[in-house]
């Protein structure tokens, strides 16, 4: 990453959502998918931890969230991600 200038490659996002990925956050949040960030756990304001589906119907997604509670940001630099799929 430090040799792009740290920023984290949002093309790859795009590349996985145009090959048919989905992201589950997304879906099952679309507002939360915009607004909140995973990284860094001080400073929340970037998402770089997705989980992707491939080839599922996407009403099986039945919650996907950014875990941020209190004890959340001394588990690592990262908040915990999560879903729900049936």
């Amino acid at each position: 990453m430090g040799a792009n200038g740290w920023q984290i490659p949002r093309k790859l996002v795009e590349k996985l959502l145009d090959f048919g990925y989905a992201d589950s956050l997304d879906i099952a949040n679309p507002q939360q998918a915009r607004t909140r960030g995973s990284f860094t756990t001080q400073y929340p304001g970037q998402r770089l931890d997705y989980i992707f589906t491939h080839a599922i119907n996407r009403r099986r997604i039945r919650q996907a969230w950014i875990e941020q509670d209190r004890m959340a940001k001394y588990a690592s630099d990262h908040f915990p991600i999560g879903a729900e799929i049936d």
